[in-house]
């Protein structure tokens, strides 16, 4: 089944010790780790998009630009999470 095709390289969740292995791995992830309110961001959509595209291609290009997509996506999430816990904890630097 081309959900079991492995992402360019391993990448790792937001929660500690998840690890995103598979293109079928990472629609998970996004399914079910990514909070509602941030699942419709378009980094995620586009992610979405990506992963799709690649599972029906099974195009090792199509692979390559969906694990990139999503480690932006991972990226993007990560930085807002610390900007808004440092907002939170007052931290005048951010």
């Amino acid at each position: 089944m081309s959900r079991l095709l492995k992402l360019s390289r391993e990448l790792h969740g937001s929660k500690p010790g998840r690890r995103i292995h598979t293109l079928g791995d990472a629609l998970d992830f996004i399914d079910r780790d990514v909070p509602k309110d941030r699942r419709h961001a378009p980094h995620w959509r586009h992610s979405r998009e990506a992963l799709t595209k690649a599972i029906r291609s099974k195009d090792p290009v199509e692979i390559e630009r969906a694990t990139t997509q999503l480690e932006r996506a991972l990226r993007r999430d990560m930085a807002a999470s610390a900007a808004g816990a440092d907002r939170a904890a007052g931290d005048p630097a951010r």
